[in-house]
């Protein structure tokens, strides 16, 4: 490649980092712009707690004149893992071979020297970040917490010997204007005999006071699934943090048993891609009100995840979390929704999204290789 490949080593240069794909999509319809500020946070070891466990590294591409071409992140363990790949994300390039392989190569090289024999993404610095590469699906909006790419990127990966890994798909779900009957008597059914009750939650204080027994039910849920860590306590206050603010209490279901413990949590939230890409990666000082006069707006719910511990998970819960969560989106004026990615394998939850007449129309991959 003409140009060099630089590293990223301070705040200034993660803004760069950041910025650069509001460049590269400059004007594409389908591309959803992250809030730059959070961004810089969920990037920055000084802020975030995943870096308590990981070395994370960033790289620019640019040409001979300075301008960026493209950009990678790197994360490894401190400690082990070296029988696991190493992970990399936040990858983005001009459609051009050069480039993708620099990066790719960086990364490749200090895996190499680290001990790894394999390399794995693109994913984010930990399991609760966008991540896996859009294959299927480019004429589509994505949620907001998922994340669209050129069609080119998987050429240029394949081209450099990176293979699939893992595939997610994600559903869309077109006509949700009444209650689904059958799915109606399911859940009440369920609800009876297996002893469950939907907790009510009374606002966003009460949701933050139960964040840490929801993530314990998403660790304990989430744990088999491909290159899943369980998030640690500092790490659940910090997503809290980041992203409790946004969530409608209404939206959020959780079922306890007799005893009331918390046994399975669906997720939910109207669409945010519109209100982001109006507000152009920034809140402030007009962002914010782009943001929600697009939300308010939306007919679109977005389906972010839904957790049953382990014990509970043969007990048809996801079919009462959706039922409820129909409920409540059809009270604010919303018939559509979207999944986020599932893995292909997960044919339990897509015969419940198959049921209300879900249709998947995205497709993403997580890549690997051997070094």
């Amino acid at each position: 490649m003409s140009g060099r490949i630089r590293e990223i080593n301070n705040r200034k240069g993660l803004r760069e980092f950041v910025g650069f794909p509001f460049e590269l999509y400059k004007g594409n319809e389908f591309w959803v712009p992250p809030l730059v500020r959070g961004e810089v946070q969920l990037l920055n070891p000084a802020s975030n707690p995943a870096f308590k466990l990981l070395h994370g590294r960033y790289w620019v591409a640019e040409d001979p004149g300075g301008h960026i071409q493209g950009r990678i992140a790197a994360y490894i363990p401190k400690s082990g893992g070296r029988d696991r790949p190493a992970r990399f994300g936040y990858l983005d390039f001009v459609n051009t071979p050069e480039v993708a392989r620099s990066l790719l190569e960086t990364v490749e090289q200090w895996a190499k020297e680290e001990g790894f024999s394999s390399v794995e993404g693109p994913v984010g610095v930990t399991s609760f970040d966008s991540s896996a590469l859009l294959v299927e699906g480019f004429d589509r909006l994505p949620t907001s917490a998922s994340s669209y790419n050129f069609p080119y990127y998987q050429e240029h990966l394949e081209g450099l010997n990176y293979q699939k890994a893992v595939d997610y798909i994600e559903f869309e779900i077109p006509d949700l204007g009444k209650v689904n009957e059958r799915v109606e008597r399911l859940a009440s059914y369920t609800m009876r005999r297996k002893g469950v009750r939907l907790l009510e939650l009374k606002g966003r204080r009460e949701l933050r006071r139960l964040a840490p027994a929801v993530f314990d039910v998403i660790n304990e849920a989430y744990r088999h699934l491909h290159d899943f860590e369980p998030l640690t306590h500092e790490q659940v206050a910090f997503y809290t943090e980041q992203y409790f603010a946004y969530l409608d209490p209404a939206l959020i279901k959780v079922l306890v048993d007799e005893g009331g413990e918390i046994v399975a949590v669906g997720i939910s939230m109207p669409s945010l891609s519109r209100g982001l890409q109006a507000a152009r990666g920034k809140l402030l000082p007009l962002g914010i009100f782009k943001l929600m006069r697009k939300v308010r707006k939306t007919d679109t719910l977005d389906l972010y995840l839904v957790a049953v511990r382990k014990k509970w998970q043969k007990a048809g819960l996801p079919a009462i979390l959706m039922h409820e969560t129909h409920k409540s989106m059809l009270s604010r004026g919303m018939t559509r929704a979207e999944t986020n990615g599932e893995l292909e394998t997960n044919e339990a939850v897509q015969a419940l999204w198959r049921s209300y007449g879900a249709q998947q129309h995205k497709r993403r991959r997580i890549y690997r290789k051997t070094l």
